[in-house]
């Protein structure tokens, strides 16, 4: 049979002494503790999900928040994971996300219109010089006087 728990656990005062690239092994290691002594299980036992997981690396090992998780004992082992609040929290709304993509897709559309209408202009440009140098003629060449021709003094 599962049990489930709904449980918050501070580890400002155990994270606040210790560096900051070692705070997410250490908020791990103190959280399994805690879990541990909480759940009268063993150690390697507890499984952590991925979702709660990130929200240490994120949250806890940088800003030290306090976590509330939801553990779940079962026969062999102790699942822990975010509480669905949590959860929802950490999601980003669809309207922020869609309106910026709309705005990228528009801003797309509009550079590609702009760069289609100088390449027409750059074409209707190219087509009268390519007609006078057609019209031109060839220019001869000057006849060069020699030594001979020259008057010396």
């Amino acid at each position: 049979m599962a049990t489930q728990i709904t449980k918050t656990f501070a580890l400002r005062k155990k994270l606040v002494k210790i560096h900051e690239s070692r705070r997410l092994k250490r908020a791990v290691s103190y959280l399994k503790e805690d879990i541990a002594r909480y759940t009268k299980s063993d150690y390697d036992s507890i499984r952590l999900s991925g979702e709660l997981n990130g929200y240490l690396m994120q949250d806890v090992a940088k800003k030290m928040l306090p976590v509330t998780i939801v553990i779940t004992k079962e026969a062999d082992y102790v699942k822990v994971d975010l509480t669905p609040e949590v959860k929802k929290s950490r999601l980003k709304p669809t309207q922020t996300m869609t309106k910026p993509k709309q705005e990228k897709e528009q801003a797309k559309k509009q550079d590609e219109k702009k760069t289609v209408e100088k390449e027409k202009s750059q074409v209707k440009e190219e087509k009268p010089k390519e007609e006078k140098q057609k019209e031109e003629k060839p220019k001869q060449k000057k006849q060069t006087k020699t030594s001979e021709e020259k008057p010396q003094m």
